[in-house]
């Protein structure tokens, strides 16, 4: 990839993290205690999907902010 093509992919990422964690925020508070809860067991047992995993990273890294 060129650099004109990494910055675009890297800009549709961030607004696509940006939808993802506004949509989260608008959820119930606990609807997203059950999320952040499966996203713990997700996170512990290792073998899940890496697109699951890195969602949970996300909304884990938001909370704790």
């Amino acid at each position: 990839m060129n650099g004109r093509s990494d910055a675009a992919a890297t800009r549709a990422a961030d607004t696509a993290e940006v939808r993802t964690l506004e949509a989260f925020r608008s959820m119930p508070a606990d609807q997203r205690r059950k999320m952040l809860v499966r996203c713990a067991d997700i996170s512990g047992s290792g073998g899940s999907d890496p697109g699951l995993a890195g969602l949970c990273s996300l909304l884990q890294a938001t909370v704790s902010r």
